[in-house]
């Protein structure tokens, strides 16, 4: 059942509706919105309960006929098919069907079980289209676990779509650069959802593409990127706790991956105070202080405990933020400063 529900005026607005108690009306609301993707609710009495209406209301929505009773106990919003029309790929049919098989359909799409109107719609059983049923049973076939769709969108955020070159960011900033699932062979086409037949790439390309064949664009790194966080739990990948700079070159890594590179890959910290420490002419144990103390500070967790202090910065390339924490330091007023390479 869905979490989210619509509502026409062209019922919720007439005199018949208005003219009916408020608690009543009230009463059709949450009726209208606990009901399953076909209008029917098999436990109005306990949805009765939960907003504190009594059976006076109920009878109401009954004798004025905005919803339609049955002796199993079952009801049904009558005009649902007027309020709601629900997407395929998400709908999910009623589980009371002997309830369905005794209604009729008016031309104006509102439910009847006065069987003997005449010029009823037939009330057909939705058939879900064969590209939705090729896509649940690949689905359904694939070995992957549960979780590898939203594990490895995360691991991608910061790194470049293979197509537009446009660098990926979580949907919160930006829906149209966020990191989608591609599959090289379409699924509605016969291909798996299985590694070598995904890439990542992003929203918009996903969109101009559809169903469309590719070629392999990045499904070799994305078998990478899956060996390093497999093993690992959705937070530590939302977190960008994996080491995502070991699965490709640096050359192509973007500021946060190299953000997370220096956080995590000691060797790599190691070879930064060296570096430092030569080209600023400056002693090693000092680099290697004021770099922990570079350190500590960006990786610091917010109050919730879900980000690190940089991670809530707009932008943050280590090349500047590194020159300008040096630059700033008091210790090497004497020395000549020198923008920090990186």
């Amino acid at each position: 059942m869905a979490n989210k529900r619509m509502v026409s005026l062209h019922i919720v607005d007439t005199d018949a509706f208005l003219e009916m108690p408020v608690s009543s009306q009230l009463l059709y609301f949450h009726l209208l919105v606990r009901a399953d993707d076909e209008g029917f609710i098999g436990n109005p009495k306990k949805i009765m309960k939960m907003v504190g209406s009594n059976d006076d209301d109920m009878k109401v929505l009954i004798t004025k006929r905005f919803v339609l009773t049955f002796n199993s106990g079952v009801m049904v919003i009558k005009h649902w098919l007027i309020h709601n029309t629900i997407r395929m790929d998400r709908f999910n049919p009623t589980r009371y069907e002997d309830e369905k098989k005794t209604l009729g359909l008016k031309e104006n799409m509102a439910y009847t079980d006065d069987l003997d109107q005449p010029d009823l719609l037939e009330l057909t059983n939705k058939e879900k289209p064969e590209y939705l049923k090729k896509r649940e049973l690949a689905m359904k076939e694939s070995d992957l676990p549960y979780s590898f769709n939203y594990k490895i969108k995360n691991a991608f955020i910061g790194r470049k779509c293979p197509i537009c070159t446009v660098e990926m960011r979580p949907q919160e900033m930006s829906k149209n650069c966020m990191p989608t699932i591609q599959h090289n062979t379409p699924l509605s086409l016969g291909g798996k959802h299985e590694l070598g037949n995904i890439s990542v790439i992003c929203h918009n390309c996903n969109v101009s593409y559809q169903d469309k064949p590719t070629d392999k664009l990045n499904a070799e790194e994305v078998i990478n990127v899956w060996k390093t966080i497999g093993n690992q739990s959705a937070p530590q990948v939302k977190l960008s706790k994996v080491k995502l700079s070991k699965v490709s070159g640096e050359a192509n890594a973007s500021p946060s991956q190299i953000m997370s590179k220096f956080l995590e890959d000691e060797e790599y910290f190691n070879k930064m105070v060296g570096f430092i420490a030569e080209n600023k002419t400056a002693p090693q144990d000092f680099v290697l202080k004021e770099l922990k103390a570079f350190k500590s500070y960006w990786s610091e967790l917010n109050k919730s405990g879900t980000k690190q202090r940089w991670e809530m910065e707009k932008t943050f390339e280590l090349q500047r933020r590194l020159g300008t924490w040096f630059n700033n330091s008091q210790k090497f007023s004497g020395a000549k400063k020198k923008q920090i390479i990186i």
